[in-house]
């Protein structure tokens, strides 16, 4: 197709190879044999990978699952699986024994356990390997409705009603998956407690919102859209800014395409891209469907990564994944503890705000069309009118089709306003 980036083209040529080369879901017997058959009244499973090494999750577990434990879905309903994977050779945390005691409490919590061989630990291989199990339990239960929901061991803070949201997003869309809303947060160090990150939250949800999601929503109401738009924002890398760990899947298409691939970052917007081509090769445009805070389909991600990133790097929250500190030799002080970030607790400057903001849209490079449309609609939303700042679209060297947005702040007022509503919001929407 003409019209589309090179990067979208070389995702969308991955994919619809994916497709050629399906396999059936990953169900190993060891792992099948450590939790019961699935109960008949199950309509959804909370898929979460667990590192149990390093102690890595030992800090967030333990408020996943306390989240989870006050969700207003009917217990019966559903059920959580955890697995616990480490490298072989790695001994076990303190994760099992955190595990236990949430089991003796939980009765709807069953947990896996398994070395992975140290060629194989990625992210991708941990979740084909636990979905791969629900999946083929479903199959032998005869559930054929079951929803797989994604989320991750280190949440801050679920909505209460989620999984019921979830599954009603899917039943009134008809869609075969649901993309929802990802917030950041953090025990120690709340959002609300820092401007800059409340800025970097927002331009990291509503890019996606307003341009990316929006242009896959109107093609799924039947609205005639741009085809070498709709490919590149559905293949193109800033997709995957608004996917993450808050979503869910019917299990019938999760078998149908494969169910994830073995990929060591990347698999959650992976899988939801084969998802969307699936559909689109029957003429089915309405496959991924999204949901957002109306929804209750919202949630809140630790922010330790993000915060490291900016501390050191500058780095805005959507670029985060780019912090290499995290990885590595350094990994366990990023994970454990947080930067001092007393320099961004006092008001911000309008060049520090402006800054943050720039820095966040060069990560969504898109057709300058659609970026003079979902850009002032961003802006909008966190407070700045047209009157209150300029815009450049600017191209980026190396892809004709693409360019990127810079603005100049004239009037901050409106942002300044937004930002102390927000900070009133958060504090009175989570127990944090």
């Amino acid at each position: 197709m003409e019209g589309i980036s090179s990067d979208a083209a070389m995702r969308r040529a991955r994919i619809q190879q994916e497709l050629i080369d399906i396999e059936a879901p990953l169900a190993p017997k060891e792992l099948l044999d450590q939790i019961p058959s699935m109960h008949p009244e199950t309509r959804a499973t909370v898929c979460i990978p667990v590192a149990a090494f390093d102690d890595q999750e030992v800090e967030t577990l333990p408020r996943t699952l306390e989240q989870l434990g006050g969700q207003t879905a009917s217990i019966k309903s559903f059920e959580i699986v955890l697995f616990l994977n480490r490298p072989e050779g790695e001994s076990r945390d303190d994760t099992t024994e955190i595990v236990k005691y949430a089991e003796r409490h939980m009765p709807n919590l069953y947990c896996i356990d398994s070395e992975i061989p140290k060629d194989k630990v990625l992210i991708g291989y941990i979740r084909a390997l636990l979905h791969g199990v629900v999946s083929e339990r479903a199959r032998r239960a005869g559930l054929t409705n079951l929803i797989h929901i994604i989320t991750d061991a280190d949440m801050v803070w679920l909505h209460p009603n989620l999984i019921h949201a979830h599954l009603d997003r899917l039943a009134t869309t008809h869609a075969d998956a649901c993309i929802g809303q990802l917030d950041w947060d953090h025990l120690e160090l709340p959002t609300r407690e820092l401007p800059i990150l409340i800025v970097g939250a927002a331009m990291m949800r509503l890019m996606p919102k307003y341009a990316n999601k929006r242009l896959i929503e109107l093609a799924s109401r039947g609205v005639d859209v741009d085809p070498s738009h709709l490919h590149e924002v559905v293949f193109a890398r800033n997709f995957g800014r608004g996917v993450l760990a808050n979503a869910a899947i019917r299990d019938q298409t999760y078998r149908h395409i494969g169910g994830y691939q073995p990929l060591a970052h990347g698999e959650d917007y992976d899988i939801m891209q084969r998802i969307w081509e699936a559909g689109r090769r029957l003429g089915r445009y309405n496959t991924l469907c999204f949901g957002w805070e109306e929804h209750d389909i919202v949630v809140a991600s630790n922010s330790r990564r993000a915060l490291w990133a900016m501390h050191v790097e500058g780095l805005p929250m959507v670029r985060q994944w780019d912090y290499a500190g995290y990885n590595g030799t350094a990994q366990c002080k990023v994970r454990n503890f947080v930067p001092k970030m007393d320099v961004y607790r006092c008001e911000p400057t309008v060049e520090l705000l402006t800054q943050q903001i720039n820095k966040s849209l060069i990560a969504f490079p898109l057709p300058a069309t659609l970026l003079q449309e979902a850009v002032p609609m961003v802006l909008e939303e966190m407070g700045l009118s047209m009157g209150a700042y300029t815009m450049q679209i600017l191209p980026v060297i190396g892809e004709p089709i693409l360019s990127v947005t810079e603005i100049t702040i004239i009037n901050p007022f409106g942002l300044f306003s937004w930002l102390r509503q927000e900070q009133t919001r958060l504090k009175l929407d989570r127990n944090i």
